[in-house]
Formats: C-alpha cells, structure tokens, sequence
C-alpha cells in the first residue's frame, strides 16, 4: 500500500492553497513501485534551470512519461536520446488520500506543475501520462 508523509500545509500548495504546484515530498516503499526495470526508450533530453527533463516511452505500450533528474557533473556514459534504458520508475504525480478525500492532480487543471526538490516540471497532460521519478538515474548517468 501507500505510505503517506505529508508536512505542513505551506509545503503542501496544491493541498493548501491550490497556487498551481504540488511538491511531491512523500515516500513510497519500494514493494509499491509500478513498473521495476521496464525497458523505456528516450525520446528528448531538455535542460531547465537545475533539472534535466528526460522524455521516455514504454517499449511494451509506446505510454510516455517525463522524469525530472538534477543535473549532475559525474562522469560517466550518459543516457541519450533514442536510446532504450531498464529504468526504474516510481510516480510523483499518482491520486493522493488525505482526509478521506482522494487528490488526483492529473485531472485538476489549475494545477500545472509539481515541484522535483524545489524545481517546477510542468505536467504537459496532452504529452506525457505522467511524470515519474527514476531510482536508477543521477543526472543523466543510469546506475
């Protein structure tokens, strides 16, 4: 199941004050992660301020998904675009249960972004599913 941790409200805006934002500083144990070590291809690589924002699809259903990653200068041999990666990924932005009320931010349009340790990553619903975390990737470098 999901283990919820949840902060004040000043941290928590799309809660709280519905400003457009979620920050998704919650812990989800690794028994609960969806998809272990599927093959995903990459399909763009952007840049925004401190983040990579990393476009993949599933290599199973072409389903496409965005995983934020902080830029990191650690050498190593990076992922790259067309490339076909075993990541493991974890959602951000999956329904939350707070209060006997469920949360969906995917179908709340005032919400347009999450926030990945402090950085906005828009959600672009008409593109991408959703956008998920990957355990196994630092920067660019998979691991």
């Amino acid at each position: 199941g999901l283990f919820l941790l949840l902060c004040s409200c000043s941290r928590r805006t799309a809660i709280c004050g519905m400003k457009g934002t979620f920050d998704s500083g919650y812990f989800i144990p690794i028994s609960s992660f969806a998809h272990l070590r599927e093959q995903y291809q990459v399909i763009k690589i952007d840049s925004s301020n401190k983040l990579y924002l990393i476009y993949v699809a599933s290599t199973k259903d072409s389903t496409r998904y965005k995983i934020p990653s902080m830029k990191d200068s650690t050498a190593c041999r990076n992922i790259k675009p067309g490339g076909i990666y075993p990541f493991i990924l974890q959602t951000i932005t999956a329904p939350v249960k707070l209060n006997n009320m469920t949360i969906d931010m995917r179908s709340m349009p005032h919400i347009s972004s999450v926030s990945f340790h402090g950085n906005p990553v828009p959600l672009e619903r008409e593109y991408v599913k959703e956008v998920m975390t990957a355990v196994n990737l630092s920067g660019l470098c998979l691991h």
